[in-house]
């Protein structure tokens, strides 16, 4: 089995409100790449990445569609199936660009499940009971208007709130406890604020909530820019920490074990490369006994079964929780298979992902390689 052609496409997902994250960045859709690898056998498979919007990471849309110009030619003839193999080639052809890449490794286990007849988390080393639980993502603003986007997710069965901070120390502290005010027995609250605060500012914030965090699931999730400026953070308080976007490769999270920076990891599955290197992550921090946030940075059903698939392979006591990339927007991309509960997802039993791309949303591809 090799890989015969690529086909790239673009879709724009419009959201339905615009988001708003720390320091003023406002995003309003996803640009979506999304790839289909096409093998010599006919087995085919499907891949997405889609970055959150241009000032999020170190990632854009017409960047993925660009570097896979630059990949996927090369790609011809590789095998499909050799995920290890196939990553290592993509490192060297192409160095860093690991959002771009992960496009391509998500339809390469899409085709090897087809090709085995088995779901991907089987694959990825096996499904754990129990349902992925959602983290709503709540955009940052005033205190009455995050506590009824919280409530509606509250009334949407979740029970897990991500909820975004400013760099303003003191108003960070308002918003926290207006939060937390309400607070329910079985709620669990991620505060974060996306590498938009200082040290001095997060110890400020911290300091200044905990009597209201006592008690209460919560975590606080990378709130400065650098692994450096966490770690500074992290060695100054006693609450639960959880670093996001530092985490970009698989030697950044050794570190991390190794120098007790976190409790929480968010791996992002695009950020990182793809499913195969997010499963290394995985085990890093399983064995170091790390609860584990699987999500990704947007996207459609094809990212979202990724996510379902790899959330699924994580022990019930240390999987934290994943984000329902589709939430935004009110487009479909794709049929699938995986199940949302209200609370959570779990993923499908269908060979692969599980997703069947809906041709008249793809429209026609931006490029084919062969």
């Amino acid at each position: 089995m090799k890989i015969d052609a690529i086909k790239v496409y673009r879709v724009e997902l419009p959201f339905k409100h615009p988001y708003h994250l720390s320091g003023g960045r406002l995003i309003e859709s996803y640009d979506c790449t999304i790839a289909e690898v096409i093998c010599d056998n006919g087995l085919a498979g499907w891949g997405e990445t889609c970055p959150f919007g241009n000032q999020y990471l170190a990632a854009y849309g017409e960047g993925a569609r660009s570097g896979l110009a630059e990949l996927a030619p090369k790609l011809i003839g590789a095998d499909p199936a050799g995920l290890d193999k196939l990553n290592h080639m993509m490192d060297w052809l192409l160095p860093g660009h690991d959002y771009v890449k992960a496009t391509i490794d998500l339809a390469c286990w899409d085709i090897l499940g087809k090709a085995v007849g088995l779901p991907v988390c089987t694959l990825l080393g096996g499904r754990h009971e129990g349902a992925t639980r959602y983290a709503g993502s709540v955009p940052t603003d005033v205190p009455n208007a995050v506590r009824r986007t919280i409530e509606a997710y509250r009334d949407r069965g979740y029970r897990c709130f991500s909820c975004k901070m400013g760099s303003d120390p003191a108003a960070n502290i308002e918003l926290i406890r207006s939060i937390l005010a309400d607070a329910q027995g079985q709620d669990r609250y991620i505060i974060d604020a996306n590498r938009g605060m200082r040290p001095a500012h997060a110890l400020h914030m911290i300091n200044g909530v905990l009597d209201a965090v006592s008690g209460i699931d919560l975590m606080f999730e990378q709130l400065c820019p650098t692994y450096e400026e966490c770690l500074t953070v992290r060695e100054r308080v006693s609450v639960p920490m959880m670093l996001d976007e530092t985490l970009d490769d698989y030697g950044v999270v050794l570190r991390a074990v190794c120098e007790r920076a976190m409790d929480g990891a968010n791996i992002k599955i695009g950020r990182v490369g793809g499913l195969t290197k997010a499963r290394r992550m995985r085990d890093a921090c399983l064995a170091a006994g790390i609860t584990i946030s699987i999500q990704e940075t947007g996207g459609s059903e094809i990212t979202n079964a990724a996510v379902a698939h790899m959330g699924q392979t994580i022990p019930t006591q240390l999987r934290h929780s994943c984000w329902n990339t589709v939430e935004l927007v009110a487009d479909r991309v794709a049929a699938s298979d995986y199940v949302d509960t209200g609370e959570g997802v779990i993923a499908g039993e269908a060979p692969g992902l599980g997703v069947e791309p809906l041709v008249e949303v793809l429209g026609v591809p931006v490029a084919t390689y062969h």
